[in-house]
């Protein structure tokens, strides 16, 4: 390394002496297309949110989901998962009260249904497919003003379960556990790849 400023210095008298020692046009443009790059890439461009009451720090109501199915507490299972994931992933402040909320999340689940997919042996279902029709809204609490809509939501997992009826385990509620929290990541990315 003590030998590189030397090795500059020669190259440099070489260059005033000899115009063939020069570097050549294409990568002396390459070199400097390279620097133009790195210095724009911290020229701190992003992309301006459309609605300030999506902004980073406001906050966000997330209403409990609406179950309107069958299905037992999956309103609950669905809701905590979008609030975890709110929380992990974005930077609001969640409220369950709308009372003092920018913006209000609310949702519904329409439709759960289990369908079989594979039989074992003794001709009882092994592998179920648990689809969920759901809907989302949120909307800005001062306009009322819908930011982000999407009410065709269908989202599916597959659990299997255990034949033998002694050992018998429903694997249902860990599936719908996975299942919201797909769900819920997948909304999350949804409304801030629009905000």
């Amino acid at each position: 390394m003590a030998h590189l400023p030397i090795l500059f210095v020669q190259f440099c008298q070489r260059i005033g002496k000899r115009r063939e020692y020069a570097l050549p046009f294409p990568l002396a443009a390459r070199v400097l297309f390279l620097l133009a790059a790195l210095a724009a890439a911290g020229c701190g461009y992003h992309v301006e949110n459309g609605n300030p009451a999506l902004a980073p720090g406001k906050v966000l109501a997330v209403e409990s989901f609406q179950n309107q199915t069958s299905y037992y507490k999956i309103d609950q299972i669905f809701t905590r998962a979008m609030v975890n994931e709110l929380v992990r992933a974005t930077d609001y402040r969640i409220a369950a009260d709308g009372s003092r909320a920018d913006a209000v999340l609310q949702s519904s689940i329409k439709r759960l249904s289990a369908q079989p997919v594979t039989y074992s042996k003794s001709s009882f279902a092994s592998t179920f497919m648990v689809t969920v029709n759901a809907g989302v809204t949120v909307t800005d609490k001062s306009t009322g003003e819908v930011l982000y809509q999407n009410q065709n939501l269908v989202f599916s997992e597959q659990y299997v379960i255990n034949t033998d009826v002694e050992n018998f385990f429903s694997e249902m509620n860990p599936a719908l556990s996975r299942l919201a929290n797909d769900f819920s990541s997948s909304v999350v990315a949804s409304i801030l790849e629009v905000y």
